[in-house]
């Protein structure tokens, strides 16, 4: 039994005693589908004994692993003392390349 390797770096690898899939490498999701909402690694197995190929995926689940960023590290905001209680001040946006419930929420 073994992975079939394809043109895109090889994530994945089996142990051949155990037949358990292991992470051969860091995957970064937002790298491999970027903003895309699923996500899945498309793999070919072998096993020799009679000869079969299987096609399978493996879903690749995003975790938190990018803070937001914002286009400038300071911003000045100026409130006046006289500013009416709840009131509402915009902020410049951020970016966040989780997706999901990981992604940018609120702030």
């Amino acid at each position: 039994f073994r992975i079939v390797p394809g043109p895109r770096k090889q994530y994945l690898d089996v142990n051949l005693d155990t037949g358990i899939l292991l992470v051969k490498d860091r995957i970064d999701r937002e790298q491999i589908c970027g903003p895309s909402p699923l996500c899945s690694l498309p793999l070919e197995a072998v096993i020799e004994n009679p000869l079969n190929v299987y096609h399978f995926q493996v879903e690749i689940l995003d975790v938190n692993d990018n803070a937001p960023r914002f286009p400038k590290s300071q911003f000045r905001l100026e409130i006046s003392e006289v500013a009416a209680q709840g009131a509402r001040f915009a902020l410049e946006s951020a970016q966040d390349p989780d997706v999901g419930i990981n992604s940018l929420q609120t702030y």
